[in-house]
């Protein structure tokens, strides 16, 4: 701060043993100019958290499948009402292997996302989903890396608990798309906002293992299983 800024000002310090004080005089300016706060935009913005070591290997994507190259949005209003979400459910899709299904990979099965179609807007919002290429499959992590961008799928309504609800299938044995385990679905709809869903691919059949050995286990004893 510039001494023209300074109002007049002096401090000191006692001395124990002679009882003096001497004087530090900061500023004798009577009329200090009052200082001017400019409105602009921080420069930066500082936060903690925890950083995925993926973040310093691969490219992260956002919602539309783009490269995360600066932040989405800079500044935030605490008084700001965040926009509801589009509602769905995604039930744990059963994978059976299947020689005779029509894929390279003897898989078969389906994932079904089921959307909220009560409200106008709602029904915009699944309506407009394109009938082809409007899905994507991607990573189940952060980086939200694209794994296969030409789903196949259908869109149709249907009735659940009583409701109708909007419906995407989504068939197994697809590239990238052939084993359990979670993955998440882009799904754009023209005009609206794209939405991430997150999905769980589950064995139909549970995983079993049994022991080779008869009798009764020793501690420290090697086991093998078949």
């Amino acid at each position: 701060m510039g001494a023209d800024r300074l109002k007049s000002c002096k401090t000191g310090c006692y001395q124990k043993d002679d009882q003096k004080t001497p004087d530090v005089v900061l500023s004798d300016n009577e009329t200090p100019d009052k200082p001017v706060v400019k409105a602009q935009e921080p420069m930066y913005f500082l936060t903690h958290a925890a950083i995925p070591t993926w973040d310093y290997h691969l490219t992260n994507y956002d919602e539309e499948g783009n490269a995360r190259v600066t932040p989405k949005k800079t500044t935030f209003d605490l008084k700001e009402t965040a926009k509801e979400d589009v509602k769905y459910y995604a039930p744990d899709a059963e994978l059976s292997k299947n020689e005779d299904a029509d894929n390279l990979y003897g898989v078969s099965g389906n994932v079904e996302i089921l959307f909220s179609y009560t409200t106008q807007e709602e029904k915009d919002w699944f309506d407009t989903i394109a009938d082809e290429g409007a899905l994507a499959l991607l990573s189940n992590d952060e980086s939200l890396s694209t794994l296969n961008d030409q789903l196949a799928y259908t869109k149709d309504t249907t009735e659940h608990g009583g409701n109708v609800v909007g419906r995407i299938t989504i068939p197994l044995g697809q590239s990238n798309f052939y084993s359990n385990g979670r993955y998440k679905v882009r799904i754009r709809s023209n005009g609206n906002r794209t939405l991430i869903a997150s999905i769980h691919v589950v064995n139909a059949q549970t995983p079993s293992m049994k022991i080779s050995e008869t009798g009764a286990i020793k501690s420290g004893q090697n086991v093998h299983f078949r």
